[in-house]
């Protein structure tokens, strides 16, 4: 007696789909990867800091209040602010 099997790939793709949906719930709603990558995760956390520190101060630094905002004034012969050389002439 020969066994019809046209729908048996079809029903092993869904159970191996099921598994697959199964494991990355599983891993999604882990309490690591939500401390990780979840709402207010300290890795975008960091990374927002830091972006906001470059953004403000144009410098890769950790803690601006240590900084005298060295991305503008460095010291008073170098400094990122264009001007003339010489003052302009008043009139």
């Amino acid at each position: 007696m020969k066994l019809d099997r046209k729908g048996q790939s079809v029903v092993e793709y869904i159970l191996l789909l099921a598994v697959v949906v199964a494991i990355a719930m599983g891993v999604f709603r882990s309490r690591a990867f939500q401390d990780f990558f979840g709402k207010d995760s300290s890795f975008f956390t960091a990374i927002a800091r830091s972006i906001e520190v470059n953004y403000r101060f144009g410098l890769n630094i950790e803690d601006p209040k240590d900084n005298p905002h060295s991305g503008f004034f460095v010291s008073p012969d170098n400094s990122r602010f264009f001007s003339g050389r010489d003052a302009y002439p008043s009139e």
